[in-house]
């Protein structure tokens, strides 16, 4: 049987839990996610993206500053925010970036972009995030070249997208862009690739470096 003092403690833990389960489910009612995005926040998503396993691999720091490029409901924004001085939540979708600006996370700054151009304030960023967009990007050699301005001396574009096969989440095969042809399109605009990441199970995980002048 537990003693007093273990039930007094378990009873705290219990209280604890509960209050955060309901600031979570208060918080979701005052800033419900649009429907046409709650798939950006389906329950097994934290299975296959292994958010904390990619923001451990980036090796961010806390005074360092992060663009999180097509944001959406920010899964990684409010993620990032836990862990750097500053994030750049970007996004083109007038519903996202309603849904972020209600968010009202104290060091995430929403950025309306555009299509071709994240417009993130020039020599500002450790890291440029893109993860699940740029297979939806039109004009990625305009993209690329638009998000260079973005990085600090030592910055890196950080891309996690969907291999080219068949899979149980993710878009149409049709949609879907290689590794290859990722790479191809960084050293074209001006990259190298600096890393590749094998541990999730549906994406590639590709880090960049902008060449320097010598």
């Amino acid at each position: 049987m537990l003693g007093k003092s273990e039930r007094f403690w378990l009873a705290v833990v219990v209280l604890f839990a509960a209050l955060g389960l309901a600031g979570r489910n208060s918080a979701q009612e005052r800033n419900p996610i649009p429907e046409r995005l709650k798939y950006l926040e389906e329950p097994g998503r934290d299975g296959w993206q292994m958010p904390e396993r990619v923001i451990s691999a980036l090796g961010l720091q806390k005074s360092g500053v992060v663009a999180d490029v097509g944001a959406g409901t920010g899964y990684f924004s409010r993620r990032f925010a836990k862990h750097v001085a500053r994030v750049y939540a970007e996004d083109i979708d007038p519903e996202a970036l309603d849904f972020l600006q209600k968010a009202a996370i104290s060091n995430v700054t929403v950025i309306s972009g555009q299509p071709e151009n994240p417009i993130l304030p020039a020599n500002s960023c450790n890291l440029v995030f893109i993860c699940d967009v740029l297979h939806i990007v039109r004009n990625r050699p305009a993209f690329l070249t638009n998000i260079l301005p973005a990085l600090k001396q030592t910055g890196e574009v950080a891309v996690i997208d969907f291999y080219k096969r068949e899979a149980p989440v993710g878009p149409p095969l049709s949609m879907k862009l290689s590794e290859e042809e990722v790479t191809k399109d960084f050293l074209k605009a001006g990259f190298t690739l600096n890393k590749q990441l094998n541990f999730l199970p549906y994406q590639y995980f590709l880090i960049f470096r902008p060449k320097r002048g010598g």
